[in-house]
C-alpha cells in the first residue's frame, strides 16, 4: 500500500464515526430517536443491523459507554454532553466527544 492510499483511507475513516452509525440506527428505529441510548439497546441494535455476534456487539457497546457515557446508569448520548445522561462518576461527554478513550482504530 502506498502512502497516498494510506492517507485516503485515513481520511475516509475520519468520516466514518461511531456516532454516525448510531444516528443511522436511530433514524431507522433500532435505537431511541431522542439521542440517548443505553448499553443494552446499542448492543441489541448492533446485532440486528450489522449482524455481528453477541460478544462483538457487547464489546462495541461497552466501548461507547466507556468513551462518553455514564457507567452506573448505562446511558450515553449519541452526540455531545446531554443533561439527560447522569454524571455519576464524572462528566459523560457523549460519544461524539473525544474523551479518555478514542475510538479510532485506523492510524
Amino acid at each position: 500500500m502506498s502512502y497516498t492510499q494510506h492517507v485516503s483511507l485515513n481520511a475516509l475513516w475520519q468520516h466514518f464515526h461511531l456516532a454516525y452509525l448510531l444516528v443511522s440506527m436511530a433514524n431507522h428505529g433500532y435505537i431511541s430517536r431522542d439521542g440517548i441510548t443505553t448499553f443494552a439497546e446499542a448492543s441489541n441494535a448492533c446485532q440486528i443491523t450489522l449482524g455481528f455476534g453477541y460478544d462483538t456487539c457487547t464489546f462495541l457497546s461497552a466501548l461507547g459507554l466507556i468513551a462518553g457515557g455514564d457507567l452506573v446508569s448505562g446511558k450515553y448520548s449519541i452526540g455531545g454532553a446531554d443533561s439527560r445522561v447522569p454524571n455519576t462518576l464524572g462528566p459523560a461527554l457523549g460519544i461524539s466527544h473525544h474523551g479518555p478513550v478514542r475510538h479510532e482504530f485506523l492510524t
